[in-house]
């Protein structure tokens, strides 16, 4: 299993950040096969920086390339 953090640093706001994920999501199910899921963490008691990370877990480590590839990280 291959996994990549997202953080929420583009969702615009706090309020944001699931659509923001859930959106990622659904671009990794219609162009990455191995795609499996993704599970979001609230990181707001040990970050300065971010309040959400997201975890989205592939199959395949092609499509955590393009994935990669898709979301600069």
């Amino acid at each position: 299993m291959f996994c990549v953090l997202i953080n929420d640093s583009g969702a615009g706001g706090y309020d944001n950040n699931a659509a923001y994920f859930a959106e990622i999501s659904v671009w990794a199910s219609e162009h990455c096969a191995s795609y499996v899921d993704y599970d979001v963490q609230d990181v707001s008691d040990v970050s300065y920086h971010w309040d959400e990370i997201a975890e989205y877990r592939f199959k395949d480590e092609k499509d955590v390339f393009m994935f990669k590839l898709r979301y600069g990280v």
